[in-house]
């Protein structure tokens, strides 16, 4: 990252090696493999079972007559001491096929939500790196001036306390110069100092080391962003049907409506068909194997009382889930509102801004103009260029704030990234909203990790 990057491959970077998508990622991983795993509860249930055994002595027996009480047979035996039996039965309970096929399209659902989540976190990533970058490209086109006025002023200082010492100037005149060259220093420094926040902020959202060097292409300030189209309804509409949210909340509806259908499933009678095989080397059977085929019923008659609670539960829950998505959708509503008041105003704000900061310079030019021609004093100069220096950074600064309220924008509408979510802002090429663009800015950034990093991190950055 040693060369000047775009607000585009910014985002691009961040997407393929944020962390907070990495976990989003993997839940989404583990959440397909929960669904996998719930597939095979929907087998059947296939036993098997064997039995070796000895006695010490032999099964005989011998029978009475139920009326008379003396013994109609003599002592006898149907079993060997040794025992040797195995079986196989194949069963299917319906019920809990039933139950855990609804089972199962709850966890395909819960798919779905970890998608959603993931969308909007990389939806959140997009605005928090438009953010940073704005910041970053504020600071550091202020700060390569900064440098060099802090040597300028620097300079000015000794040369001012040089004219003092010869009482070329007077001392109460040379105290406000030296005040206000201060103030200026002290702005310039606090500049430089925000360069170095936001880019660690840039660094962190980018995957990248907090101490990396990076350099942002910045934007063209000498130029306002296109104005966005604005249709509060449309937008409001167009929000409610991409929000992530949203779509999670239809989820979770379904998935509460699914348990209230589990809980009625779970008073009904448990059918259970079942096929067995039976093998035993008892010499004394005259068959040794043998099939069974048959039906088992139970119904826990006691159990229905818990599993109707369960019902209204599940029930209640689905309302609830009504509800709180009519809570968002309002809070989304709101949020289009507040962001597109915030796109007007700063759109206002940063056209009235860029006015005064071109005024401000213009009558710097004028002042440094008349200080060669000795009209007036070179404290007047430094003045002027202290207020065009504040004007400038105030006018950058509304300008970074302008780039963030189109980011909201777009971020409140649930407008993903790789769709065009961002083409109205600077520094986002309509090449970059392209897939094929995307993937190659992708081997682009990995040819140059490669080159500071090593392959084994350019094939990371691939794989992503």
């Amino acid at each position: 990252v040693d060369q000047p990057f775009s607000l585009g491959d910014a985002i691009a970077f961040a997407l393929m090696n944020n962390l907070d998508v990495a976990m989003a990622v993997d839940d989404q991983a583990i959440q397909e493999e929960v669904a996998t795993g719930a597939i095979f509860d929907l087998l059947p249930s296939l036993v098997l079972s064997a039995e070796r055994s000895h006695r010490d002595n032999e099964a005989a027996s011998s029978s009475q007559n139920y009326y008379t009480g003396e013994e109609s047979l003599a002592a006898s035996m149907s079993s060997e001491q040794n025992t040797a039996r195995h079986s196989a039965e194949l069963s299917w309970n319906l019920l809990n096929f039933a139950v855990n096929f609804m089972k199962w399209g709850q966890e395909l659902s819960r798919i779905g939500v970890t998608e959603q989540r993931l969308r909007r976190v990389r939806q959140n990533l997009a605005y928090d790196v438009t953010q940073a970058y704005a910041r970053v490209a504020v600071a550091q086109e202020t700060a390569e001036q900064a440098d060099i006025m802090i040597q300028e002023l620097e300079a000015r200082l000794v040369v001012l306390e040089d004219n003092v010492q010869r009482r070329l100037v007077p001392r109460s005149e040379a105290l406000e110069t030296e005040a206000t060259i201060m103030e200026t220093v002290f702005l310039l420094r606090k500049i430089l100092k925000e360069y170095d926040s936001a880019r660690v902020e840039l660094n962190q959202l980018m995957g990248l080391e907090p101490d990396t060097n990076i350099i942002v292409s910045g934007f063209d300030f000498t130029i306002l962003p296109d104005p966005m189209p604005v249709d509060l309804s449309a937008m409001q509409d167009e929000a409610l049907l991409n929000r992530p949210e949203l779509f999670e909340q239809d989820i979770a509806e379904n998935i509460s409506r699914n348990e209230a259908h589990q809980a009625l499933i779970k008073m009904l009678p448990t059918v259970t068909p079942y096929y067995r095989y039976d093998h035993d080397d008892n010499d004394y059977l005259v068959h040794n194997d043998w099939y069974t085929v048959g039906l088992r019923i139970s119904w826990d008659i006691l159990s229905i009382p818990g599993y109707w609670a369960d019902m209204r539960v599940a029930d209640a829950q689905t309302r609830r889930v009504r509800t709180e998505r009519a809570q968002i959708s309002a809070a989304v509503m709101a949020q289009v509102a507040l962001s597109v008041i915030e796109y007007q105003d700063m759109l206002e704000q940063t056209t009235q801004l860029k006015a005064v900061a071109e005024k401000r310079a213009e009558l710097t030019e004028t002042v440094r103009l008349e200080v060669e021609q000795g009209k007036v004093h070179r404290a007047m100069l430094l003045d002027m260029e202290e207020r065009s220096l504040s004007a400038k950074m105030e006018y950058h600064s509304s300008y970074a704030r302008l780039i963030s309220a189109m980011a909201r924008v777009a971020n409140s509408l649930g407008r993903d990234w790789e769709a065009g979510a961002y083409q109205e802002v600077p520094g986002v090429t309509s090449g970059d909203l392209t897939s094929s663009t995307f993937d190659e800015d992708a081997a682009r950034l990995a040819d140059r990790a490669e080159a500071e990093h090593g392959t084994e991190l350019a094939v990371d950055i691939q794989a992503n």
